[in-house]
């Protein structure tokens, strides 16, 4: 038996194809294609029954399900979906594999998912088995939490501030908010006020409700601030909302309603 290694005598038997799988990245969203290939063409056919495994990206969450992995060994021309074994045919040197991944809106950190041959039948290498790593980017806008200012009446009895997230939505977020004083006074014009908000997935508002003391003293317009703080699942673009309260005119001294 002559083993040809390609530069003469006292070589290995070089001419034994190695079979590769390609480690694509992906926008969520896009199909990932795994590129099987051969680095050279092989006189016999070359076959493997691929699996998909999950990593930091979940098979069927972060991507379609598993079972619709689709095969291509025209260059991408036609695809069909695996069922068993996939052959690259001889005289062939490659096939691509490819599987949809999943545009959510939820802001994360890239995700990895791999394909295997498993056990590889036909002369190569590395028969033993051959993997790649697919890494899917996030496209989505981190989200952020900002509360707005309100101007009321006293005689409103209430001041409502809005909490609005923006960016991605698609995970839940919560907030704590606090009271303080700034020209009004805790107890005399206003209640104090503290807690949390939480936002489900989908949800892009929320209001903080502050009571307001309607009193018989004419004082001006006094404000007091409402803080956000410890935000999880979002940053905080407007950590402040100030609440303006304007007399109602009720008391002596004048009005500014």
């Amino acid at each position: 038996t002559i083993k040809d290694d390609g530069t003469g005598s006292g070589g290995t038997d070089n001419d034994t194809p190695t079979l590769s799988v390609s480690s694509p990245t992906v926008a969520e969203g896009s199909s990932a294609v795994f590129t099987v290939s051969l680095s050279k063409a092989s006189s016999t056919a070359v076959s493997f029954t691929p699996a998909l495994s999950s990593g930091t990206a979940t098979l069927g969450t972060d991507t379609a399900a598993a079972s619709t992995l689709e095969v291509s060994t025209d260059g991408g021309q036609n695809w069909t979906t695996v069922s068993g074994a996939v052959t690259i045919a001889a005289g062939q040197t490659s096939l691509q594999l490819r599987i949809a991944t999943t545009d959510d809106t939820i802001s994360e950190s890239s995700e990895q998912f791999t394909l295997s041959t498993g056990t590889i039948t036909g002369t190569v290498t590395n028969s033993g088995a051959a993997s790649g790593t697919a890494t899917i980017t996030d496209n989505d806008i981190a989200p952020t939490l900002a509360i707005d200012d309100v101007t009321v009446n006293e005689a409103a009895g209430t001041a409502t501030f809005t909490v609005t997230r923006s960016g991605a939505t698609g995970a839940a977020a919560t907030v704590d908010y606090a009271t303080s004083n700034g020209t009004a006074t805790a107890g005399s014009d206003y209640t104090a006020a503290s807690g949390s908000v939480s936002f489900a997935a989908g949800e892009t508002s929320k209001t903080i409700t502050v009571n307001i003391t309607n009193d018989d003293v004419f004082e001006g317009s006094e404000n007091f601030n409402v803080t956000l703080s410890n935000a999880s699942g979002a940053s905080i673009s407007d950590a402040t909302g100030v609440g303006t309260i304007k007399d109602d005119g009720t008391g002596s001294g004048g009005t500014d309603n």
